[in-house]
Order: C-alpha cells, then structure tokens, then sequence
C-alpha cells in the first residue's frame, strides 16, 4: 500500500506538463494513450508523436484507437468525471458523472461499453457501467467493497477485479461468475499483492494473467526510494506455473496487453532513474525479449480488444 501512496505522491506533486518528445511507439501500428503529470498524452502509433489531448488520469482506449476515455476532475476528487475524446474529430464530451471518487474506467472489447468503480463516503467501492448513449448505471456486486483495478476479459464477457485476495469475474449485469485465488497466482505471495497491482488475461484464449506485485529491491533502490520494488509476472493456469518477466533493476506495474496478445506495455523505472523528481517512463516489451523503455509517463493503455 505504501508503495501505492508513494508513487501517488509523486505524480501529485508535479504539475508541470512535460513537452512532447519524439519517440517512436511500443509497436509502429499501434497507438499509445498515457499520463504524463496530469495530462492525457495519445502517441500515434504511426508518426510515433505524442499529443496532450486532455487533463485527467488513468486513461483507456477504445478499439481500434477510435476514442479515449479517462477521469477528470478539478481540485475535488470526490467531484470527478468520466470524460471521452473522439480521435477522429478532437473533441471531449462528459460520458458519467455519478459523484464520488471514480477510478479505473475500462472501455469494452466492443467499445460499446465503459466500466469504472466508485468509492463513495465510506470507503467502499462500487461498480458502474455505461453504455454508449445511456446514463451510467450501478451494477449490484456482492462482497466488502473492495473492488480494485477494473479489465475486461477479452472476450468482453466479464469485468474483472481484485481484492487483494481474489481475481474476481463479474458479468455485466453485476452477478459474480466466479473467482480465481490470488495466492495461486501468484505462487503463494499473496500477501505482495497491493491495491495497486493490476490482473489481465491474455488475449487469445490461453487463460494466461499478466500482473504486478511487490519484490524486493536492489540495493542501490533501497537507497534512494524506502520501499518495496515491484515487478511484472505471467501465470499460466494450465501448468500452474508463475514467471517473472522483468528484471531485479527495474520497477515494474500497471501492465496492459497489446490487442495481438504478444506484447504488452507497463509503467516503470530503472534503478538509476528511481529517486528523480519524475521518475516515471512508459515501457514496452514482447514476450521473451528485453523491455525498451518508449517515453516518459505512466499508465499506457493500448486500444482493448482482442
């Protein structure tokens, strides 16, 4: 959790928008859509330019890169809104705006639909989902209210979330389908399992989940950040076997599939850049090669679907 507020506060404390760079994107057809202290950044998976296309957090791309949807809100959190853009046209309109801390908002593989949480004022998270030219609605979901880093399967059958102790499928009417231990995943490490650590299914059909979770770190990380590192791991249901896919020199979270389900794109740092006034870079990898590190920011989302 520690780590959580940490990088929080990071990001919270820069306000600056950093100008665009040129890069090139994680794969050259593929767009990109990512924070950058405070701003929404599109890079073009073609020209490879980042753009700032508006102000908020935690971004999602809609398939095919068509739209983009991410929370806005002001000076009160607890006053936010689900905004989306239209790439084709630039434009922004409000898609939900229920009251309360929103999080997560996910587009569907269809691009039909966009689900997000709510935390309202006792701390409790809640499920909403909003369908393309609806209002928002508030799923009924069992369970403590701990509901945390909302995907899709990519089937679009299921929303899923964590609680720190399962991977839970919900179908879009709010029902439970099932839930999947977390301790299994994991390799018997739940308890490295923050609310910050992100579980995906992999597109295609094999059942494998990209996540992260906390390890420890080196020591010339321990010397510049007091915390636990993390890093990224795949699980393979049908071996039951848990890989780590990143190395001990480089902090890794907020995992995301690339649609073709070959790659995928992350938040993270080196050791030499942890400590920084802005540490955060957008990194891409292809299973079984090095990751490359793309452009500064965090929380890349490349377009859903499979």
């Amino acid at each position: 959790m520690f780590r959580r507020l940490l990088n929080l506060a990071l990001l919270c404390a820069i306000q600056i928008a950093a100008p665009a760079q040129q890069t090139s994107a994680a794969e050259p057809s593929t767009p990109l859509i990512y924070g950058l202290k405070g701003a929404v950044m599109l890079l073009d998976g073609q020209s490879g330019q980042p753009r700032k296309i508006g102000q908020g957090r935690q971004p999602s791309h809609a398939p095919g890169g068509l739209r983009a949807a991410w929370v806005e809100h002001g000076e009160d959190a607890a006053k936010a809104s689900i905004a989306v853009y239209d790439v084709a046209t630039g434009k922004t309109t409000l898609l939900a705006k229920p009251g309360g801390y929103l999080q997560t908002p996910r587009f569907s593989p269809d691009g039909q639909s966009v689900a997000f949480t709510r935390m309202g004022e006792d701390g409790r998270q809640s499920l909403w989902l909003v369908r393309s030219g609806e209002k928002p609605v508030q799923l009924p979901t069992t369970g403590d209210g701990s509901l945390f880093e909302l995907a899709w399967t990519p089937d679009g059958a299921f929303i899923t979330a964590q609680d720190m102790r399962w991977l839970r499928f919900f179908k879009p009417d709010g029902s439970e389908a099932r839930r999947v231990a977390l301790n299994d995943v994991t390799g018997g490490k739940q308890d490295a399992v923050t609310s910050a650590d992100r579980f995906s299914l992999r597109p295609g059909g094999s059942g494998e989940i990209l996540f992260s979770m906390m390890v420890p770190g080196t020591k010339l990380f321990h010397k510049k950040v007091p915390d636990l590192s993390s890093a990224l791991f795949l699980y393979d249901p049908k071996s039951g076997k848990t890989t780590r896919l990143t190395a001990e020199n480089l902090t890794a979270f907020a995992p995301s599939w690339t649609p073709d389900g070959q790659g995928l794109v992350f938040t993270g740092y080196t050791d030499v850049q942890a400590g920084s006034a802005y540490p955060f870079r957008v990194w891409s990898m292809r299973l079984g090669e090095s990751p490359r590190e793309v452009t500064p920011g965090e929380d890349p989302a490349p377009p859903s679907g499979s």
